[in-house]
C-alpha cells in the first residue's frame, strides 16, 4: 500500500449548492464552540462516563462504587496524549483519563456536557482516587477522535457510550447489549446538519471568501454568544495573569527586553489564559474547534487586539466568527486532534485572518495572512496538553499578529508556492492536511513513547524503558 493510499482525498475543486451553506456558521458553533471546563479530552471522557452513570441510574439512585466492577476507557492516540500531563479542575495533583472517567462516573452531570465536572466535591474526588484501580485505559488504533466508555457492574449490568468525530458527538449508547435511546438534548449529533450533507462536508467545500461572507452576516443571537465567550475567556485570563507564564513576559517588559506594545499585551493575555487552564483553574473557557486553548487563540486574541485598536465591537464580533470558521475549516483537513499544535495550524490561521479582517475584509488580504502563518509555524508539534502549551500559544499569537500586519501593510511580501504554501489559501490548508495526516502519521506513537518514559521516571523509575517505549496504553 502506498503511503497515502488510505489517506483522505484533499480535493481542491469541490462544489456545494450555496443553499446548503445556510446556517453553516450555527452548525460549526453548535459542534465546536462550547464552554469547557479544563482540557477538553479528559472533559470528553468525564462527560461520556457521566452519561453511562445516568444510564445505570435506577429510580433516581446513581450506581454505587461498591457495585462497580470495572470501567474500560478506550481512546484515540491524540486523546491519550493530550490527557497524560494536564491538570483536572478540582483535583489536586490529579491528571489522566482514569481519574477523569472515575470522577465523571461518580459525580459528573451529563446535561453540562464539557462542564460535567463543574459540581464535583472533595468527597467525590477522594472517591474517584480510591476507585482509580477499577479503571483501565486502552489506546485505539483509530486515528480519528474516539472516546468509548464501557462499564460493568458486579451484578452483571453493562453500559457503553461512544463519542466519535467530536468531543460531544454521541454516536452510540448501549445498555445490557441493547441500543439505548439517544437524548438529543445532550451533546451534539453529526446528523444535526443543514440538508443531506454533514456540516463538515459542506465546510470542506467552502472557499475562504464563503467563510468571510458568513462571518459578515452573523445575527444578533450569534453575536450575543460571541460576547458570552469573550467574557468567559477574559475571566480565565485574569486568573492567569498572576501565574508564571504571564509573569515571565511581564518581567521581560519591565526590564526592557520586550516592548510594552499591543502585540505584547495581547500575547500576555492569551498566555495567561492558557497557563491558568493547563493548571486546572476551575473556570470554564469558550472553546474553538473543541479546544479551550484554541478558543483563546481564535477568539480572545482578536478580541483583545480589536479592543486595543479601538475597532468597532460589531467588526470584532464578525472577525471572531471568521476565526472560528477558519479554525473549523482547517480541522476538516488536519483532523480534530492532530500531531501538530492546533493553536498554530488551525486557531493561529483563524486569529491572523480575524485581525486582518478588522483592517481589510478582502479575501486576498485575509488569504495572505493565512499563508504567512502556515509558512512560519506549520511544523509546531503537539506533544500533549500541559503547562508548556502556554508557550506555544504565545508563539502562535505573535505569529498571527505579525502575519496579519504583513498581509495588510506589506502586500509585496509574497509567500505563494513556497514550501507548504500553495497558490491559494485553500490549497495551503489542504497541503497542511496532507502534511499532518500522511507526513506525520507516526508522530503520536513516538510522542506517547516519550510521555510513557517520563511518567515511568516520575512514578516508577524501576520500570523498563524499552517496554514503555512500546506502550499501547497509559493507565
Amino acid at each position: 500500500m502506498s503511503p497515502d493510499e488510505d489517506a483522505p482525498v484533499l480535493d481542491i475543486d469541490l462544489e456545494v449548492d450555496p443553499t446548503q451553506r445556510e446556517g453553516l456558521y450555527k452548525q460549526v458553533v453548535a459542534h465546536e464552540v462550547q464552554p469547557a471546563l479544563g482540557c477538553t479530552e479528559p472533559g470528553a471522557v468525564a462527560y461520556a462516563a457521566s452519561i453511562v452513570a445516568d444510564m445505570l441510574t435506577i429510580d433516581g439512585e446513581r450506581p454505587s462504587l461498591d457495585d462497580l466492577k470495572q470501567i474500560l476507557v478506550t481512546v484515540d492516540p491524540g486523546t491519550l496524549k493530550n490527557a497524560a500531563g494536564v491538570a483536572i479542575p478540582g483535583v489536586k495533583n490529579g491528571k489522566g483519563l482514569a481519574i477523569a472517567a472515575a470522577l465523571g462516573f461518580i459525580q459528573g452531570e451529563p446535561s453540562k456536557v464539557l462542564q460535567s465536572l463543574s459540581g464535583v466535591t472533595d468527597e467525590g474526588v477522594a472517591q474517584a482516587i480510591g476507585a482509580k484501580n477499577k479503571v483501565k485505559v486502552a489506546k485505539s488504533e483509530d486515528r480519528d477522535f474516539l472516546v468509548k466508555i464501557e462499564v460493568e457492574m458486579n451484578d452483571g449490568r453493562r453500559a457503553e457510550v461512544v463519542l466519535q468525530g467530536g468531543h460531544t458527538n454521541v454516536v452510540s449508547k448501549r445498555l445490557n447489549g441493547d441500543t439505548f435511546a439517544s437524548d438529543s438534548s445532550i451533546g451534539t449529533k453529526k446528523d444535526a446538519v443543514t440538508g443531506p450533507k454533514s456540516y463538515e462536508e459542506i465546510l470542506r467545500a467552502c472557499k475562504i471568501s464563503d467563510l468571510i461572507a458568513m462571518a459578515g452576516s452573523v445575527d444578533e443571537e450569534d453575536r450575543a454568544y460571541l460576547r458570552e465567550g469573550f467574557e468567559m475567556n477574559q475571566r480565565v485570563m485574569r486568573e492567569g495573569l498572576g501565574l508564571q507564564a504571564a509573569g515571565t513576559l511581564r518581567t521581560g517588559i519591565d526590564n526592557g527586553v520586550f516592548a510594552n506594545c499591543i502585540a505584547a499585551r495581547v500575547k500576555m493575555g492569551a498566555v495567561a489564559a492558557a497557563d491558568a487552564r493547563m493548571n486546572g483553574i476551575p473556570l470554564p473557557a469558550m472553546s474553538s474547534g473543541g479546544s479551550g486553548n484554541q478558543g483563546f487563540v481564535a477568539a480572545l486574541v482578536p478580541y483583545l487586539y480589536g479592543k486595543e485598536r479601538g475597532i468597532d465591537d460589531r467588526i470584532i464580533e464578525e472577525a471572531v466568527a471568521l476565526s472560528h470558521l477558519i479554525n473549523a475549516y482547517a480541522k476538516v483537513f488536519t483532523g480534530k486532534l492532530a500531531p501538530v499544535c492546533g493553536c498554530s495550524v488551525a486557531a493561529g490561521l483563524g486569529a491572523a485572518a480575524a485581525i486582518a479582517y478588522m483592517h481589510d475584509k478582502s479575501p486576498e488580504v485575509i488569504g495572505r495572512a493565512i499563508d504567512y502563518v502556515a509558512g512560519a509555524i506549520s511544523g509546531m508539534t503537539c506533544d500533549g496538553a500541559k503547562g508548556s502549551c502556554a508557550l506555544k500559544v504565545g508563539v502562535s499569537v505573535e505569529t498571527a499578529i505579525q502575519a496579519a500586519i504583513a498581509a495588510v501593510y506589506s502586500p509585496e511580501y509574497e509567500l505563494r508556492r513556497q514550501g507548504l504554501v500553495g497558490h491559494t489559501p485553500e490549497e495551503t490548508i489542504q497541503n497542511l492536511g496532507r502534511f499532518v495526516t500522511i507526513g506525520m502519521r507516526e508522530a503520536d506513537e513516538v510522542i506517547l513513547g516519550a510521555i510513557a518514559v517520563n511518567l515511568a521516571e516520575r512514578f516508577c523509575a524501576a520500570a523498563s524503558v524499552d517496554k514503555l517505549v512500546r506502550v499501547s496504553s497509559i493507565n
